[in-house]
């Protein structure tokens, strides 16, 4: 699992370690969630995190130039946004085919994702929610087997784009 923004409040990543938090032990031996970004909110996640014991699992990687990279390392983002314009993360991880698990409200302010089809969505801020979708992904109860890249390829060119631009 990785998540990747900008550290600040809004971006929900506080939501995120409290649903960890709620994870069944043996889950929480496990799992690794590598968060990429930095910002004003950072000491205060990485303060939540110790505090929380949760220290194995997250590991805060900073900014850095090659995400486009370093996202098919990774099987699903976690993007618990509570507010976006427009959510660059949710599209480089679908142009990835890495599956987004992101918000109803800010990570799918593009109507992208259909949730169980191309990604999986919860209310923000509903952290059981979000506990309960990493558990089922964890345990194999859910998955998705979807080529994302060719949305994205689809809805985004740049012809696309510029005839918009111009419609506007």
């Amino acid at each position: 699992f990785l998540t990747a923004s900008h550290l600040r409040h809004s971006k929900g990543i506080q939501d995120l370690i409290q649903a960890v938090a709620l994870l069944p032990e043996a889950i929480k031996q496990e799992l690794k969630i590598a968060v990429f970004g930095d910002g004003p909110y950072r000491t205060q996640l990485e303060s939540m995190v110790h505090k929380l014991k949760l220290n194995n699992c997250f590991n805060f990687k900073g900014s850095t130039a090659q995400l486009n990279t370093i996202y098919c390392n990774y099987d699903y983002l976690i993007h618990p946004s509570h507010e976006e314009t427009f959510c660059y993360s949710v599209i480089e991880a679908l142009a990835a085919n890495v599956i987004p698990i992101t918000t109803e409200e800010g990570g799918n302010v593009l109507n992208i994702l259909e949730n169980g089809k191309n990604g999986f969505l919860f209310k923000a801020k509903d952290i059981q929610h979000l506990s309960n979708l990493i558990t089922q992904i964890w345990t194999g109860n859910i998955s998705i087997e979807a080529n994302t890249r060719n949305l994205i390829e689809d809805r985004f060119t740049i012809d696309k784009m510029v005839t918009n631009y111009f419609n506007l």
